[in-house]
């Protein structure tokens, strides 16, 4: 997931001149979103994924895991934890992919909804427009 830029040709030299250089990093691998949870003391990385539950998105997740828990976890924060959100799931293929794996990981599926053509165009409409708005129309109407 993270690579040092130390180990980079042309940037190595300026880097170990700097005090802060071992906390530079660039991203290789990427988890799409990564949260750190207050009261559990973790990175909460969440994986989002388009169409049904593959079980090949839990290896993946594993793998993101670990990176975070060697590269970026300090010693007092608890272990990683994994979020893989789908459109759907089946629930026993879902069951046995996690079953074995070592960090803990959950899967779960959103909804979209859209709203209503009609609706959205009444709320619009309903909005307060800006004064400078409101004042041009007044001159336009004028006119």
């Amino acid at each position: 997931m993270y690579e040092t830029y130390i180990d980079h040709e042309k940037l190595s030299t300026l880097l170990r001149e700097l005090p802060w250089s071992h906390n530079v990093l660039i991203v290789r691998y990427k988890v799409d979103l990564l949260f750190y949870h207050r009261l559990l003391k973790c990175l909460v990385a969440v994986e989002l994924k388009i169409g049904k539950f593959k079980p090949e998105y839990v290896g993946k997740m594993q793998f993101y895991l670990s990176v975070l828990d060697e590269k970026l976890k300090l010693t007092d924060e608890n272990p990683s934890v994994g979020l893989i959100l789908c459109k759907s799931k089946d629930e026993e293929v879902v069951r046995i992919a996690i079953s074995r794996t070592v960090s803990a990981m959950k899967v779960a599926t959103y909804r979209t909804k859209v709203i209503d053509k009609e609706l959205l165009k009444k709320k619009l409409h309903s909005l307060p427009l800006p004064a400078e708005y409101l004042d041009e129309d007044k001159l336009r109407c004028r006119s």
